[in-house]
């Protein structure tokens, strides 16, 4: 009976170390399964802004723009960068200023291309504004006062 107990202590060791191995997995893809599910919201809002005959490409589960839409009006660079040249808005409501703003906040941002939440200073409205950016190549940032910025 005594060689049987010893027999199992490996089996128990075994199932201890996965239980262990699954919890620590599971923390960490906890916050990247949250993050897909605010992704999913912030594409949406993004979607109702944009025209119905953009282009659009699934990326990283994300649904992304493969150019900006026709009816944005592009903004003059304020700053050079290799990575985001560009900036656009949706409508006149939202100005250049803050669409270059919310753009250099962007490229500060360490992890790019998924769902990134930035906060920008709107020099129109003299205040900061949270927007969350998604997509690639062109990354739309949504929020503020329903702004919609466009990066390329």
């Amino acid at each position: 009976m005594e060689k049987n107990s010893n027999s199992t202590m490996p089996l128990i060791a075994a199932a201890v170390v996965f239980v262990g191995l699954a919890a620590i997995g599971l923390f960490l893809i906890w916050p990247q399964l949250d993050n897909d599910s605010e992704a999913t919201t912030a594409t949406s809002t993004a979607a109702v802004a944009v025209s119905e005959t953009t282009d659009r490409v699934p990326v990283a589960g994300l649904e992304g723009l493969k150019r900006v839409p026709e009816d944005a009006t592009s903004c003059p660079s304020t700053f050079g960068s290799p990575d985001v040249t560009s900036s656009a808005v949706a409508s006149p409501a939202t100005s250049c200023e803050f669409a270059e703003e919310v753009r250099g906040s962007y490229l500060k941002q360490p992890m790019r291309y998924g769902l990134v939440t930035v906060d920008a200073r709107n020099p129109a409205m003299g205040r900061t504004q949270t927007m969350k950016c998604s997509g690639s190549p062109v990354v739309t940032c949504v929020g503020g006062d329903d702004d919609v910025v466009y990066l390329n």
